[in-house]
């Protein structure tokens, strides 16, 4: 998957590691005066008619990356992750998911094997 991204346009897996990207405005510090506190600088998210042309780019690439994510998903794996909000929660999720699965491969495969190396007959049994 991660070659398919990078070939269809490189920030999209870049978009992957680093989303999702919000828009934000740093609102100034504003310092003590006598009769207030110090209000300590913030970041806020910016209004969607406050981007400019660089952060419109960098949200499409995260909606597109998260798009092209689902599309490639079994709908039975996908509605166990339709709560995601962001192409890397998605990513994220999906990771654990495998790993959870190549997890129980591994367990049932040392079972198996433990079965067959453990294997003998009864005494009133043959093997044919």
């Amino acid at each position: 998957m991660i070659n398919f991204y990078e070939g269809v346009d490189l920030e999209l897996y870049e978009s992957i590691l680093n989303s999702p990207f919000v828009p934000t405005t740093l609102i100034p510090r504003i310092p003590a005066a006598d009769d207030t506190v110090e209000v300590p600088s913030k970041r806020v998210p910016k209004l969607r008619t406050d981007w400019d042309d660089e952060e419109k780019k960098r949200v499409e690439v995260d909606q597109k990356s998260k798009t092209l994510l689902i599309m490639a998903l079994p709908n039975e794996i996908f509605q166990s992750l339709d709560a995601c909000e962001s192409a890397k929660d998605l990513w994220d999720q999906l990771e654990n998911q495998l790993e959870g699965g190549t997890k129980m491969m591994k367990n049932r495969h040392a079972q198996c094997l433990n079965e067959y190396n453990s294997f003998h007959a009864l005494p009133n049994e043959s093997l044919e």
